[in-house]
């Protein structure tokens, strides 16, 4: 994209939504709260209209709320733009990582109609849309009782463009009191149009491009590089809140937005791991909020994740099947397993697995589901769910040699670098595994394999 910058003369119009009084927020409506829901209308006071969509599954509105407004990239049809696939792809997982926070996610549709020329777009009509998207923003946020002090903006490519020459360089605290911006492949300014308050300029921005994401490649005379980084400069100037990630290897479209929304929101200090009461201090913290994000592993209703609990059969069968993808599964009516009901919780997951190979179950018909996993048997699971991949075997911890059922698996297991064993140079192949292990070996086995 060729952005295009507009400048007013004179005074900068108030918006006719005051969302400031005396400089405070007027306070947010007691009680309210908003539900998921697609392609809802909002017309703005300067007559821009426009549609959005609420991503707002589990929110605890007895808590503060947050919310994420997502901007998307530029498009000339809607079957070129993820904004138009509010139920599939990476809306859905981003909505996820925003409500597991207790933020509500909005992806707001640009109201550009002319997707002639450079498409529909969020920076070719910038005082235009910035009106529109501040009034917005006021109005969902007074509206739904949302805390204005953690109010976030995510934009790519065109929509981070927006960020950068509007949202945050005019007006800037007329809506929020705080939270944070995200900008993806994009991010430039002219500079500021308002001064922004302090309490605007402390709240974190973060610029994300991949070091390939250069002109040349999409589009052909943009470099996305180019203009985060001097987007990020220009703010960090301004005395901003900056920081920017250059991604190795990434160009214009291979970009992991829920990644790196929740890695964004995860540095800012808003992780879903925080919200149980039992992991503050595990070693594997970070594993843990990345499976609660990709919704692999989740906690129980009193919010705990319990790390040192023993893993069963029955879970792990569930947690390879959603890192999977929860795939479509043709179910028997009668059941593989003499112990496994087709009324079983887990009767779907555990006939996939047999279906694909990874688990035979035990020489008398029984899959035990209940039974804790031992960590040699949860080796070999992960093997053949890789697909049980050539390798040459190599003793890697001194409690398992050649004689070990397991040998190969775990060897692979260890050459992939999914474990490390123990610090003692044990594996403990015979022991259960525990939660907060198994957390980091999913983990660590999508980060080898690239599945979610």
């Amino acid at each position: 994209m060729a952005t295009k910058t507009t400048w007013r003369a004179g005074t900068l119009a108030a918006l006719a939504v005051p969302a400031v009084v005396g400089g405070t927020f007027t306070a947010p409506a007691a009680h309210a709260s908003v539900g998921s829901a697609t392609y809802q209308n909002f017309t703005a006071p300067n007559g821009y209209s426009s549609q959005y969509h609420v991503y707002a599954n589990g929110i605890d509105w007895s808590r503060p709320v947050g919310v994420v407004f997502y901007f998307d990239g530029d498009y000339w049809s809607n079957d070129q733009s993820k904004i138009h696939s509010p139920n599939e792809g990476m809306l859905p997982a981003m909505g996820r990582i925003a409500n597991a926070r207790n933020m509500v996610f909005v992806p707001v549709i640009s109201p550009d109609k002319n997707a002639g020329g450079d498409g529909i777009t969020w920076w070719e009509d910038l005082d235009g849309n910035g009106d529109f998207f501040r009034a917005f923003a006021q109005n969902f946020i007074q509206s739904y009782g949302i805390d204005p002090s953690q109010a976030w903006t995510m934009g790519y490519s065109g929509g981070a463009e927006f960020i950068g020459f509007e949202v945050n360089a005019d007006r800037q605290g007329t809506w929020r009191s705080g939270g944070g911006s995200i900008l993806v492949a994009g991010g430039e300014t002219n500079g500021q149009q308002t001064v922004a308050p302090q309490n605007i300029k402390q709240a974190p921005m973060y610029w994300w491009v991949g070091d390939k994401d250069v002109s040349g490649t999409n589009p052909p005379t943009w470099s996305a590089r180019a203009a985060s980084e001097s987007g990020q400069r220009q703010y960090a100037a301004a005395g901003f809140n900056t920081q920017l990630k250059l991604i190795p290897g990434l160009s214009h479209a291979d970009y992991d937005l829920p990644h790196i929304l929740a890695q964004s929101l995860d540095t800012a200090g808003k992780r879903f791991a925080a919200g149980y009461s039992d992991v503050a201090g595990n070693a594997f913290y970070s594993e843990i909020s990345w499976n609660s994000d990709k919704r692999v592993m989740t906690g129980f209703a009193d919010r705990t994740f319990r790390p040192l609990a023993n893993v069963n059969r029955a879970q792990v069968a569930s947690y390879l099947y959603r890192m999977a993808g929860s795939p479509a599964v043709s179910l028997p009516a009668t059941s593989p397993f003499s112990d496994v009901p087709t009324t079983h919780p887990a009767y779907k997951e555990i006939v996939w697995m047999h279906q694909q190979g990874i688990t035979t179950g035990w020489s008398d018909g029984t899959f035990r589901p209940h039974e804790g996993i031992s960590r040699e048997a949860m080796a070999a699971f992960f093997y053949r769910f890789a697909g049980s991949p050539a390798h040459a075997a190599s003793q890697h911890f001194s409690d398992v040699n050649a004689s070990n059922p397991f040998y190969k698996e775990i060897s692979w297991f260890a050459q992939q670098g999914i474990t490390t064993g123990w610090a003692d140079g044990t594996f403990r192949p015979g022991e259960t595994t525990h939660r907060d292990a198994m957390a980091a070996f999913l983990y660590r086995f999508n980060t080898v394999q690239g599945l979610l």
